[in-house]
């Protein structure tokens, strides 16, 4: 009797909604229109304002994410490679949803899926056509440190030598589905992917990310601004380089250290030789800073940053300038982080140490860097 009545209470707490989204994903298109719906439920949520419009609101966006969830688990999903013989819809829709490194032309996504790449996509029997997480990948001799270079390469005319692949580095992996947010299937495309390529490389020996740091530049700006001196800022080394710079450019009612700092960050300081060089040690060092100690609730403050180490992934390399576009300079000053995906075991050790102790993996180079820097390592408890 008891049972039947907690049968019943489990069945009344359901919302009828659900059953209706059930019905609905069982007819053709059905999940699309389903998770475009909870992308068009996320955007209300942004903008509402009344309490009681948000708790619906909310109940009605748990509900489509727990079914999501289940319809969209890794198991679920077929890898697919990505070449210039694809499908032309798909390729123009891995073009609009690239969401890193913009797609400029043709010429450009027929490089990205050529000879010495790699485009691996996530798709759904449910949404046949429908790319649903993207990841481009570039097999090169060694873990590569810019960008740039990697998207400016043309090799489509090129025959691939197994013996000059060595690294296979990602350097943009998109969701396509504003509906699916908060649904991790990026972990699990990077890790057939990584298998997928085993089998056909076996000699690759690394497999690592380049990867933006999109909120670093934000950061550091407001700790600029905020700043009263500039000692607090930089290091010894770096307060007498920066009075030496400040010194030989800024006009005489321009000498404030600090205030010519301010001044300088949100311009091209990048473009002149002396400035650039004035700087890559400061803002080097600030980045490991900010990848290392800055946390929320214990974990690691970079949303990207915080993806690849619940990977499983460690800091593998800090790049100065790996990237120089107008998004990559405004967002991050440049700078990009290598994150480095061991072998299976050590991987699932450094996830679990990541998301039960909260330890920030790094590589050797790293250590260095944090000892040279005078910054303690990255906690192991919260």
């Amino acid at each position: 009797m008891f049972l039947k009545i907690v049968e019943k209470f489990k069945e009344s707490a359901v919302p009828t909604y659900q059953e209706i989204f059930k019905d609905i994903g069982k007819r053709s298109g059905g999940v699309k229109f389903l998770v475009d719906l909870r992308g068009t439920v996320l955007e209300m949520l942004d903008i509402e304002t009344e309490t009681d419009n948000l708790v619906a609101l909310r109940f009605l966006n748990n509900s489509l994410r727990d079914l999501l969830g289940l319809w969209f688990s890794g198991g679920m999903m077929n890898l697919e490679r990505i070449t210039w013989q694809s499908p032309c819809e798909v390729l123009e829709k891995i073009s609009q949803y690239e969401a890193v490194h913009p797609v400029r032309h043709w010429t450009d996504i027929k490089h990205r899926v050529g000879p010495y790449r790699r485009c691996f996509v996530f798709t759904h029997s449910c949404m046949p056509g429908e790319p649903v997480v993207v990841l481009h990948t570039a097999l090169m001799e060694e873990i590569g440190d810019n960008v740039q270079q990697i998207l400016r390469q043309n090799r489509t005319s090129e025959v691939e030598d197994p013996d000059k692949i060595r690294a296979a580095v990602f350097y943009s992996v998109s969701s396509t589905q504003k509906g699916l947010r908060g649904i991790d299937l990026g972990m699990y495309l990077i890790k057939r992917a990584v298998a997928d390529m085993r089998r056909e490389f076996p000699e690759i020996v690394d497999f690592s990310t380049l990867s933006p740091i999109p909120t670093f530049a934000a950061w550091l700006l407001t700790k600029v601004r905020s700043a009263e001196t500039i000692e607090s800022l930089m290091t010894e080394p770096e307060v007498l380089e920066w009075n030496q710079l400040v010194a030989d450019q800024a006009d005489e009612q321009d000498q404030d250290a600090l205030k010519y700092l301010q001044m300088t960050l949100p311009s091209n300081w990048y473009e002149d030789d002396e400035t650039r060089q004035s700087l890559q040690g400061f803002i080097t060092r600030m980045a490991l800073t900010y990848l290392t100690q800055e946390k929320r609730r214990g974990f690691a403050y970079d949303s990207v940053e915080n993806f690849h180490l619940g990977n499983g992934a460690e800091i593998y390399r800090l790049n100065w300038l790996a990237d120089t576009s107008g998004k990559g300079l405004s967002q991050s000053f440049g700078m990009m982080v290598n994150f480095r995906y061991p072998p299976d075991a050590e991987l699932i050790k450094n996830s679990n140490n990541y998301i039960f102790n909260k330890c920030i993996k790094v590589s050797q180079q790293i250590q260095q860097m944090l000892a040279t820097f005078g910054l303690l390592p990255a906690p192991t408890s919260s």
